[in-house]
């Protein structure tokens, strides 16, 4: 029978020690590894010049330049405050709220690049070990450092959903297996399971479009593996009582992250308390390392298994690559694909995280600013009512559905960009056949979002204003 057909015939669960883990246990230990750079960029070899030209950024017609600048790697939350104390020094002045204008296009997603960004670039190219290697490793530190990660094993991989279909095989997904998951989830969730054999079991979200951990309860059964918990645009998932279910039938959960580095759940960081944890840093998101993810594991021998993995399944040992140097001594020893991360995009990575400070509290006005503007529009039902834990992805509206699409066409003939957050998994053709459950919150919600633009720079008022002005004049 197709592993795509929707009624098919239950397996017995599986033992506590096999459904807990893809890991082979016997691959052995390995302790947590945390680099630091060496002062100074590899001399240019000699012929060949090397050198960038320090970038030239232009907003609002104001063009600037700074000298590229040695940005080391940040071990420690303690020096992360030190790093943003003096990059806010450094930009002060320099940077320009983003002010769009009357008339110029706002797009839905925004990412702050300054010049220590291109100059940590800069220097990785210059260093010239350009695949995996130290800036991964201060990378993997910098992101555990700025969550609180102290008993986590950070992994980075090349994509989130390199991330995601990882931290699948670490939870042992494989034929025969089903994963619960939000339907109203990214692509990248449904392909990430299938790719491991496994099939999905759509699930309803709740008003916050979380994952809805009663509506969970409702669709474990036997060949239940794993449950992939996805916090949501300014909103973080029921962990609590998802892990609660997974603990009472032994099952492991997959927390997508995505939308939710560098916030809190309960006074928690997210990335420090759950099952297997996975945080994405490609273009849209509030930190960009161009594309990167990164595993939040709880075991050296994930981590292990992970780092052999992202690396074509070999042992080439992480001690000697994270000091930009390879051996040729190595062995495969399990399946494996290409995922490990560039020097150059985790050298970027890295001088992002330093900003985390700042663009989580340009995200917060600006959700803040869109709240207070929109919040007497009995047509708009906002997204949240407050922003102080989170980092927010998106700030994503409801309307009303026969106006939805109509509300979207008018903000893009006045230059405003929106998205869709997410077309249902269950509606896409490929999809179709899998099992669900009822899915009312979700079919709702499935024609009545949109998400309005925001970005990891400071929003002006006027910027505000003017998306707020053009929906209120719509929805009267």
């Amino acid at each position: 029978m197709s592993p795509r057909t929707k009624n098919v015939a239950c397996q017995p669960n599986r033992s506590s020690s096999s459904r807990n883990s893809g890991v082979d246990a016997s691959s052995g230990p390995s302790s947590k590894v945390r680099a630091t750079l060496s002062d100074g960029p590899i001399p240019a070899s000699r012929g060949m010049d090397l050198r960038l030209k320090a970038p030239q950024r232009v907003i609002e017609g104001v063009a600037f330049r700074n000298p590229p600048r040695r940005i080391p790697p940040v071990t420690s939350t303690a020096a992360l405050g030190r790093r943003e104390t003096e990059l806010r020094e450094r930009t002060e002045g320099n940077v320009p709220i983003l002010n769009l204008g009357p008339t110029n296009p706002i797009p839905v997603y925004g990412a702050l690049l300054e010049e220590d960004d291109f100059a940590a670039v800069d220097a990785a190219l210059r260093r010239g070990w350009l695949g995996l290697g130290a800036d991964v490793a201060a990378f993997e530190s910098t992101v555990a450092a700025a969550v609180g990660a102290t008993d986590r094993y950070p992994v980075a991989v090349n994509t989130g959903g390199a991330a995601l279909h990882v931290a699948m095989m670490v939870a042992g997904c494989g034929p025969g297996d089903e994963v619960i998951v939000p339907t109203l989830c990214h692509l990248s969730n449904v392909q990430a399971l299938l790719a491991t054999g496994a099939v999905p079991v759509f699930c309803d979200v709740d008003e916050t479009m979380c994952i809805d951990p009663d509506r969970i309860a409702e669709l474990i059964g036997p060949r239940t593996r794993a449950i992939v918990a996805l916090d949501y645009g300014c909103n973080t998932c029921d962990h609590d009582a998802i892990s609660a279910l997974a603990a009472q039938h032994d099952l492991r959960v997959i927390h997508d992250a995505a939308h939710s580095f560098g916030s809190s759940s309960r006074g928690r960081g997210i990335g420090t308390f759950t099952d297997i944890c996975m945080f994405s840093f490609d273009p849209v998101k509030c930190l960009t390392a161009i594309d990167a993810g990164v595993l939040m594991l709880r075991s050296a021998e994930e981590a292990r298994f992970v780092k052999e993995i992202r690396i074509l399944g070999s042992d080439q040992p992480d001690t000697v690559m994270y000091k930009n140097a390879r051996t040729w001594d190595y062995d495969a020893v399990r399946v494996g694909y290409r995922y490990h991360l560039s020097n150059i995009h985790a050298a970027l990575g890295t001088s992002q995280v330093a900003k985390l400070g700042r663009i989580r509290s340009n995200r917060q006005r600006s959700c803040e600013s869109y709240s207070e503007r929109l919040k007497a529009n009995d047509l708009v039902r906002l997204p949240a009512a407050g922003f102080d834990d989170v980092c927010p992805f998106l700030y994503a509206v409801r309307v009303p559905a026969e106006k939805r699409d109509a509300l979207r066409t008018y903000l893009s003939d006045a230059g405003i960009d929106t998205g869709l957050h997410w077309r249902p998994a269950h509606h896409h053709t490929f999809f179709k056949e899998f099992r669900c459950g009822p899915l009312p919150v979700s079919e709702a919600a499935a024609r009545e979002l949109v998400s309005l633009p925001l970005h990891s720079a400071a929003m002006s008022d006027a910027t505000i204003d003017r998306i707020c002005d053009r929906i209120t004049s719509f929805l009267r």
